[in-house]
């Protein structure tokens, strides 16, 4: 017999052997490892989440910039407390961010807080009754301005380092 075509075939056996090893250890690792529940994979308020903004025809309540800005924060500090003042459609979405920490919505429309609730009953909400109105937001916020840079006037004048500046620079 020719030395080099034993070599070969032996070698040849081998591949093949090494190769049908391989394949079945594959296969066998495949078809017997542990199956686990969904949620080892995936949060179940994801994935509620998910089908219901996959198959629902609303439309978001605010816009993509807005939605973005509270995300790129709930992306740095959730799990957290997360305050929503109002319910929404996006609602479940807010919920489902902030998933492992405390989300508390505040809504005053007590119709809209029932309505929202029957559709999810395990958001954390409350009906509350503002003592101001939006219409009021300009005077509010200019009045907080004005008593803030009185404040850091008065701590400027003292020579002590104001704790916290309010206004423009």
């Amino acid at each position: 017999m020719n030395r080099p075509s034993v070599a070969t075939a032996t070698i040849a056996v081998a591949v093949f052997a090494g190769s049908i090893l391989l394949v079945s250890s594959f296969f066998r690792f495949s078809c017997t490892r542990p199956s686990f529940p969904i949620q080892t994979f995936a949060h179940t308020d994801v994935m509620t989440a998910l089908v219901h903004y996959v198959t629902s025809k609303e439309v978001p309540q605010q816009s993509h910039e807005e939605i973005s800005e509270s995300f790129s924060v709930l992306l740095k500090r959730a799990p957290c407390n997360f305050l929503v003042f109002g319910l929404g459609r996006d609602s479940l979405m807010w919920h489902t961010l902030n998933t492992g920490g405390t989300t508390v919505f505040l809504e005053e429309d007590s119709k809209w807080y029932k309505t929202v609730l029957k559709e999810s009953p395990f958001l954390k909400a409350h009906h509350v009754e503002y003592r101001t109105k939006l219409s009021q937001a300009d005077d509010l916020i200019q009045g907080w301005k004005q008593a803030g840079e009185a404040m850091c006037a008065r701590e400027c004048l003292s020579q002590r380092k104001p704790t916290v500046q309010i206004g423009s620079g």
